[in-house]
């Protein structure tokens, strides 16, 4: 009976079932891509409010940048249900350790990269506290997003990119993050200077998590 079995066959022939399995495998490998990049934002950012609080007494996001911060995140992560993945040519398995490990190295480079960030625009560059604090949610969002590239394949991110559904979301989110910090809207307006510091900040630390994913995958091979 249809109306009791778990899975119904619409199209004639087998080759439903292979087209079947080959989705399947899609979704495991988003799925896996996923939680890389979730574990691994949730390992930086909280460490690093634990570490702020304690050495600093305080953390430069406020309600609004918090509010900001996850509407803009929430953009590519739906879009991570249209990911480009690669097939495996067998049934993937789970490795929980090898997904944990790689997970917190690449938070770990999160939160080195955030901890220096906010010392450099603080302690060395003086800069207003409103204005580091767009800084801060500015270089959140921007370097969040360049992780997807480094954390949704084991190759090099430039060789195998994401689909053009989460390229556009995250330039988009990015783009949109950083006219708000240049024309300050609903936050602290920052200089150009520092905007694109942040942008440079970002893109130099991206390749060092690139650098950090290979090691630890060829460690565990």
């Amino acid at each position: 009976m249809k109306s009791s079995a778990d899975i119904v066959l619409l199209d004639k022939g087998i080759s439903v079932i292979k087209d079947a399995i080959l989705e399947a495998r899609k979704i495991f490998a988003r799925l896996y891509s996923y939680s890389i990049y979730r574990i691994s934002e949730s390992f930086r950012i909280i460490l690093t409010i634990v570490l702020l609080v304690l050495f600093y007494k305080e953390y430069p996001l406020s309600p609004i940048h918090l509010i900001l911060l996850a509407f803009l995140n929430d953009i590519p992560i739906i879009s991570l249900a249209f990911n480009r993945v690669k097939l495996a040519r067998q049934p993937a398995k789970i490795n929980v350790k090898k997904r944990f490990i790689l997970s917190s190295y690449l938070g770990l480079v999160g939160v080195i990269n955030s901890i220096l960030f906010f010392v450099i625009v603080k302690n060395i560059l003086n800069l207003p506290y409103d204005v580091i604090s767009t800084l801060f949610f500015l270089k959140l969002t921007v370097s969040g997003h360049l992780l997807l590239y480094v954390a949704h394949t084991e190759s090099l991110w430039f060789r195998f990119l994401p689909s053009k559904e989460v390229i556009w979301a995250t330039f988009s989110t990015q783009i949109l993050a950083t006219l708000l910090a240049l024309f300050g809207i609903f936050i602290a307006k920052a200089p150009w200077e520092m905007v694109l510091f942040v942008w440079i900040w970002a893109m130099f630390w991206m390749q060092v998590s690139e650098i950090v994913k290979h090691i630890v995958i060829k460690n565990k091979k």
